[in-house]
């Protein structure tokens, strides 16, 4: 019992995993990232693929902004930001580039058009 805890927690330090914020405003009004701002948290984990959720925001044309930190110890930060028009995420995306610095990662804004689902991933 001992050693599969001791597996499973060298496992969670061991994965790169980024958690923070994202916000969203409509189209063309980038967000300030502000507490007033519809927003969501996000996890990202290197290890567990790239993630894909459902638009939170009440419109799939919206500009997105957000920030996160390491919370592991591998930095395999994710390389895109993405709005994309169908739950699998694997095409017709529309992307940025994410800006890691540091331990911490974020796009200042990206603005979508028809994006029913936001990606994070490679």
């Amino acid at each position: 019992m001992k050693t599969a805890f001791l597996v499973l927690l060298a496992a969670a330090l061991t994965n790169a995993q980024y958690s923070g914020l994202m916000f969203f405003k409509d189209s063309g009004d980038c967000p300030q990232q502000t507490e007033s701002e519809s927003q969501t948290s996000f996890t990202y984990d290197a290890g567990g693929g790239n993630l894909c959720f459902s638009n939170p925001y009440s419109s799939d044309d919206l500009d997105v902004a957000f920030s996160g930190e390491l919370i592991g110890t591998n930095e395999v930060a994710p390389a895109k930001l993405g709005g994309c028009p169908t739950s699998s995420c694997d095409s017709g995306c529309t992307t940025v580039d994410v800006e890691a610095s540091g331990n911490g990662i974020q796009v200042d804004c990206a603005e979508f058009s028809g994006a029913s689902y936001i990606y994070l991933g490679q």
